[in-house]
């Protein structure tokens, strides 16, 4: 099947696993140097690592009782679990890293903190230590009533 690629003989792909095979193993004895002529237009190349930037995209509920047991839901992008890359945290108003007790890519749970005052709250989920960076979520309004 793969001899058909190289013209049909499977002698020609043979030889041509040989020929990457001693060339592989050669270059770690004698680098190979490869020269381009000046009229190639070569692109440069730029690594850029993938967006991880939190995203909410809903919290379920957005409001609740002031000293009641509340589980809040957030669903959205980008949340990461506890590992060598960075973990997900939440933000409730001035308070940070909130215990969270349920992790996804796309959601997390916590328990809303029960002695605060009466108010408006920002939640926002943060990336910690993520790519040597910071990430932070867009904000999201809690009402404690």
């Amino acid at each position: 099947m793969c001899a058909n690629k190289i013209g049909g003989n499977p002698f020609l792909f043979f030889t041509y696993i040989h020929i990457l095979y001693i060339i592989y193993y050669m270059s770690a004895f004698f680098p190979l140097v490869f020269k381009v002529p000046s009229s190639v237009k070569c692109r440069k190349f730029e690594y850029k690592y993938p967006n991880t930037t939190p995203i909410i995209y809903n919290l379920s509920p957005t409001e609740s009782v002031v000293s009641d047991y509340t589980i809040c839901y957030i669903s959205g992008l980008n949340f990461s679990k506890e590992n060598s890359t960075g973990n997900s945290t939440v933000t409730f108003g001035n308070i940070t890293n909130i215990p969270v007790t349920f992790y996804s890519s796309l959601n997390i749970s916590f328990v809303v903190p029960n002695n605060l005052a009466v108010g408006t709250y920002n939640v926002q989920v943060v990336n910690n230590n993520y790519f040597p960076v910071t990430l932070y979520s867009n904000i999201v309004v809690y009402t404690l009533i």
